[in-house]
């Protein structure tokens, strides 16, 4: 489907969002679309853009709705990750917890070793998160990279 993400750049509004999110044009500019346009028009702008984006959700739920949507709309190519929150309330250590905490490693990961995509061809992540996800607790980025080890 991805192959359709060229039909938006021909609609006025979307060239001024594009704008705005550039630095283009001055002032206020609010955005209202349906739902089912969200995955879409990100997806779009992701591939025009070629800057790393990150997109918080209100709601876990939705937030991996909308990364299931976007695996459809973005091209193979697309560096597309899901940020997911960790489970405060458990009282036990279970499989879902390595597979969150290994989404959320791999999400961290690339973003502190994200850098010019001229150098290396690689493209730039885009990334799902729920509003709970992103404010969770990490390590400091510099302790973070001073950790990782490449294999």
């Amino acid at each position: 489907m991805s192959f359709l993400l060229s039909l938006v750049e021909q609609l006025p509004e979307y060239q001024q969002l594009k704008g705005k999110l550039l630095g283009v044009h001055k002032g206020e500019m609010k955005l209202v679309v349906p739902d089912a346009v969200e995955p879409y028009l990100i997806a779009a702008l992701h591939k025009e853009l070629n800057s790393p984006i990150l997109v918080m959700v209100a709601q876990p739920e939705n937030a991996k709705r909308l990364y299931d949507e976007l695996q459809v709309w973005c091209p193979g190519s697309t560096l597309l990750q899901f940020f997911p929150e960790t489970d405060f309330l458990a009282d036990r250590y279970s499989v879902s917890d390595l597979i969150t905490t290994t989404e959320r490693l791999r999400t961290l990961s690339t973003l502190s070793l994200c850098h010019d995509t001229s150098s290396d061809g690689q493209s730039f992540p885009l990334i799902l998160s729920s509003a709970l996800a992103a404010v969770s607790k990490t390590m400091p980025q510099e302790e973070f990279i001073a950790s990782c080890h490449t294999l």
